[in-house]
């Protein structure tokens, strides 16, 4: 269990990562028991560099037990990973002041939560099957925020945010020091170990509004998975105490990874 100091203080943001239906055949997958692996997207930029540093899709970790070559189609395998956010090290990357779906992470401050949900598809006997859902995978406590990073970092610095994918690309070519924050989580910080479902229930459980503070509407898309997808595009930030309350209490009963 996560034991943070205080359950009701502090902001969400809510984080949607990894691949998804716009990647075709990369697909994360949970398994039965709910353990899941996290695929991020492809890293289409550290593919063309002449520097070949970084994490391929073979060398990503697995954490239940079922390789990475299982579930990822051969061709990716020898593709760079955007192994972002880093689980290992407790740290994410973006583009606040330049990217409107992530400009409202400019409210963060240390002490906030970054909420990180993906796109899941269940994997039974070998092989996907069924229907794709969103389940939240784990949580950042933030630490730290290194913002508008347009050089590399001073060595003291680098140590504790070099293994991000943001980084990764900087240092094979400085003009890639181009503006992102880098957030820091706390020890904290967690990898769930089992998937929670964020569905019409949790949704609702969890008070999430729309950008006017109106319930979601959910007759206005052929599925639930759709307006999810449709509501959170952009990083959704929650402030209600009561309701960041009831989302960490929540995520506070999942083992850590």
């Amino acid at each position: 269990m996560i034991r943070w100091n205080s359950l009701q203080k502090g902001k969400i943001a809510f984080v949607n990562v990894g691949a998804n239906s716009t990647h075709a055949n990369l697909r994360s997958p949970i398994f039965e028991d709910g353990t899941f692996e996290f695929v991020p997207i492809p890293d289409l930029i550290l593919g063309m560099m002449s520097r070949h540093v970084g994490l391929k899709y073979e060398n990503l970790k697995a954490f239940n037990g079922v390789a990475f070559d299982e579930f990822v189609p051969p061709k990716h395998l020898k593709q760079f990973a955007h192994a972002d956010p880093d689980f290992l090290h407790f740290t994410y990357g973006d583009y606040p002041n330049q990217s409107p779906r992530a400009s409202n992470l400019k409210k963060l401050v240390p002490g906030d939560y970054l909420m990180f949900f993906s796109r899941l598809v269940p994997w039974v006997d070998g092989r996907f099957l069924g229907q794709a859902g969103f389940y939240l995978i784990g949580v950042f406590e933030i630490d730290k925020i290194f913002k508008n990073i347009f050089s590399q970092p001073e060595e003291e610095i680098l140590r504790q945010i070099q293994t991000n994918a943001h980084i990764i690309r900087g240092q094979c070519d400085p003009l890639l020091y181009d503006g992102f924050w880098i957030f820091k989580g706390t020890a904290n910080s967690r990898r769930f170990e089992k998937a929670i479902p964020l569905n019409k229930t949790t949704v609702e459980m969890f008070g999430l509004v729309d950008g006017h503070g109106h319930r979601w509407k959910w007759t206005k898309f052929r599925s639930d998975v759709s307006a999810i997808g449709s509501y959170l595009r952009s990083v959704k930030v929650v402030t209600d105490q009561a309701d960041v309350k009831r989302i960490l209490r929540v995520c506070s009963q999942v083992r850590q990874a």
